[in-house]
């Protein structure tokens, strides 16, 4: 459960910081 959970809790974090990536990509623009 502890191992899904991390993946889980990875994927959001590689989503949120793609976000934060794109957010500071098109504020550049």
């Amino acid at each position: 459960i502890i191992c899904g959970w991390l993946k889980k809790d990875q994927f959001f974090f590689a989503m949120y910081r793609q976000i934060f990536n794109m957010k500071i990509y098109f504020g550049l623009i």
